[in-house]
């Protein structure tokens, strides 16, 4: 029997989600394989990463027990403060892509789009699973 990783990020508990312990190699196989459950699962920005606009460009600034092992501020591009800013509430990737559908026109590879984010700022520990 393999041992499970346990990955403990800022406010969690230890986990063993695939999502989060899968090499980069591995993680788009089993994003492809289960894209309806991880779009059905819950997610919220991580409460000690502030969101700051700063000229025209959107910051993220690590604060409290995060800011002691995360250096740096995030760089955020439009699309990603969008969605940084709807998953102020806790949302599903399913029902942030119904609030953007209901705004905007082009939504082909939206759903893809969204997807990804969820994912990369998840192994980030940047969004929270609820």
């Amino acid at each position: 029997m393999k041992n499970k990783i346990k990955i403990v990020y800022p406010g969690s508990k230890a986990v063993s989600d695939p999502l989060f312990i899968l090499p980069d190699d591995k993680l788009g196989d089993y994003v492809d394989a289960h894209k309806a459950d991880i779009s059905e699962r819950c997610f919220q920005v991580h409460p000690e990463f502030v969101f700051r606009k700063i000229a025209d460009e959107g910051i993220l600034v690590p604060t409290g027990k995060v800011a002691q092992s995360f250096n740096g501020i995030i760089n955020l591009n439009p699309t990603s403060v969008f969605l940084w800013q709807l998953f102020a509430s806790p949302s599903s990737a399913n029902q942030i892509y119904a609030k953007v559908k209901e705004q905007y026109d082009e939504t082909e590879s939206l759903s893809s789009d969204i997807l990804d984010f969820v994912v990369t700022f998840y192994r980030m520990g940047l969004l929270l699973p609820l």
